[in-house]
């Protein structure tokens, strides 16, 4: 009697042991499969993305992001408003810039899910040498995505770009054609921005003396970030030359640098030409060095 008693409990025991493992089964490979399918939507994210700026038109992203959250309208406006603005400057002449198809590399470093709610670390790196557009942020970005009905969609992603902390913050307005054109014209358009009053008397760029204006440094930065001001050299290794630039037109130059010698360039000190620069003007420390000396007007 006893053995029997024995017999039926192993029998139980055994058959508990296979029902349980077979569940465990179950749902390791749903976990595997969730996986697959997140990682799956972070890849689509960058692939969407990126041919929605080669296309110069917006893609439907309805299948990756829930479009519900705070982020997600944001991250819509700011795609196509960036978009129609590279295709508005270059019809206006502002820029030649073309977005090309760069290397990502995209690493997942963990999923966390609990409940209908995935966080996902994801490491973007790629040719930190290249111009990517604003959706590629390099570094560590974290995904959040939900669980609708069987679909995983992104609903924020926050890393270390100031825009993407504004995104999950507050909505955005979405600006009418025209006003975004207006604001382009006013961003890049370097006319009109030849007079100005100071202290109550109206001056006419280019001038030989008077105060720094911030405005125009943004103007010229954001007209040849791109796109390089042909009327100046080419440095190779162009970051000093650009700032310097800048800061000649700040304080009063023209665009061009053969109408800027009697102005803010000081002559073999801090000036460049169509044949190069002297080493204050492109040279990372010369410049440094120089901007931090004493001067005198135009003495340098």
């Amino acid at each position: 009697m006893l053995k029997k008693v024995i017999i039926i409990m192993c029998s139980f025991i055994l058959m508990f042991s296979i029902s349980t493992s077979a569940y465990a089964d179950i749902d390791s490979v749903k976990n595997l499969q969730e996986n697959e399918d997140i990682k799956s939507i972070v890849e689509k994210y960058y692939d969407i993305s990126y041919n929605s700026y080669l296309n110069l038109e917006l893609d439907d992203m309805g299948s990756i992001i829930d479009t519900d959250y705070i982020w997600a309208k944001n991250f819509i406006t700011v795609v196509k408003n960036n978009i129609e603005e590279i295709k508005y400057s270059k019809k206006q002449g502002y820029s030649t810039y073309s977005v090309k198809r760069l290397p990502i590399k995209i690493e997942i470093v963990t999923i966390s899910k609990k409940d209908n709610i995935a966080d996902v670390e994801v490491i973007i790196d790629g040719n930190t040498e290249e111009y990517y557009p604003l959706f590629v942020c390099f570094g560590k970005n974290n995904f959040k995505l939900i669980n609708k009905e069987g679909s995983w969609k992104i609903i924020s992603i926050n890393n270390s770009e100031k825009l993407f902390k504004a995104m999950n913050e507050k909505e955005f307005k979405d600006l009418g054609i025209e006003d975004l054109h207006k604001k382009i014209d006013d961003m890049y358009s370097l006319e009109g921005e030849r007079k100005v009053v100071i202290n109550n008397e109206a001056r006419e760029y280019p001038f030989e003396y008077h105060d720094y204006n911030n405005a125009r440094i943004v103007k010229y930065a954001n007209r040849f970030c791109r796109n390089r001001n042909t009327f100046f050299y080419n440095a190779g290794v162009d970051c000093t030359n650009f700032i310097s630039q800048c800061i000649s037109y700040g304080f009063g130059d023209t665009q061009s640098y053969s109408n800027n010698s009697s102005y803010k360039m000081v002559s073999g000190k801090w000036s460049a030409g169509s044949g190069g620069g002297f080493p204050a003007w492109e040279n990372v420390i010369s410049n440094w060095n120089y901007m931090l000396r004493n001067k005198y007007n135009q003495e340098g």
